[in-house]
């Protein structure tokens, strides 16, 4: 007889069967694993149109002055940041598509590879935006300093929208990264 007389009895279970707890996948790494698939495919649009964009930069003469072409055209640094940006945007979408996979298949290394992505997500959108910063929307202020009018609410315009797209666009990186370290993702992860 292999019963513990210290045990309280237990009266048998009535109902559904209960689901096995090491194979419950919290519902948060399905939408993640999903939004990583999701983004990586923005991404790699966005990768198209900068490829392009850098392709272009030296022949495209738009009819309005564009201050990202013309930082792009005359400035050195901003260039070869953006093409350095760009390469690395690559292996960046690489990982995260790597990780929705691995998230949807609740393997650790899915988990792992959001948290690379996040970090490396997050420092490159601020120092992009420090770049964009002193090379793009400074120049830009300072040309319009002395117009007033639409050119000087437009390069105000532009400047704030950027600088609220910089902030917006580092929420995904932030929340990814928060929810990685969430007990329940954890533990289902072990």
């Amino acid at each position: 007889m292999d019963t513990n007389p210290y045990q309280a009895p237990t009266a048998p279970h009535v109902g559904p069967p209960l689901p096995n707890l090491s194979t419950v996948r919290p519902t948060i790494l399905t939408v993640l694993g999903i939004l990583n698939l999701v983004f990586a495919g923005l991404g790699v649009i966005g990768l198209m149109i900068m490829f392009a964009m850098l392709a272009a930069v030296d022949t495209l003469r738009l009819g309005t002055p564009n201050p990202v072409f013309d930082a792009l055209r005359t400035n050195e640094v901003y260039r070869n940041f953006t093409i350095l940006q760009t390469a690395v945007g690559c292996l960046s979408i690489i990982v995260l598509i790597a990780s929705g996979v691995g998230l949807l298949q609740m393997r650790r290394y899915g988990r792992t590879l959001a948290i690379v992505y996040s970090i490396y997500a997050l420092l490159a959108g601020v120092v992009g935006m420090i770049i964009n910063i002193a090379f793009v929307f400074g120049p830009m202020l300072e040309n319009a300093q002395g117009r007033a009018g639409p050119e000087q609410f437009a390069a105000l315009g532009g400047m704030v929208g950027g600088i609220v797209g910089g902030v917006v666009g580092l929420a995904y990186p932030a929340i990814l990264l928060f929810c990685m370290y969430r007990p329940s993702v954890r533990n289902a992860l072990r």
